[in-house]
């Protein structure tokens, strides 16, 4: 699939909030080395009230949680699943 080959040569960090599509189907997907991120907002991110969990599997880097909660602090609060 184009976008596994994509993901497979840069390893671009993914935030997935799809509901209901595990990360083991991403990876599928993307390729197994894709770093993913889960963000679940909950529905009062389009007034910027909401808060979202995180969660990062354990081989993702620092430097991702980073980057994921820098994107993410700007539609709202954020909670880090550990």
């Amino acid at each position: 699939n184009e976008i596994g080959q994509v993901t497979a040569a840069h390893k671009p960090l993914v935030i997935s909030v799809m509901t209901g599509i595990r990360c083991a189907r991403l990876q599928a997907a993307l390729g197994i080395n894709t770093p993913i991120i889960r963000a679940m907002p909950n529905m009062p991110a389009q007034i910027h009230e909401s808060m979202t969990a995180i969660w990062a599997q354990a081989n993702i880097l620092a430097a991702h949680k980073s980057a994921a909660e820098k994107i993410l602090k700007t539609i709202n609060q954020r909670n880090i699943i550990k």
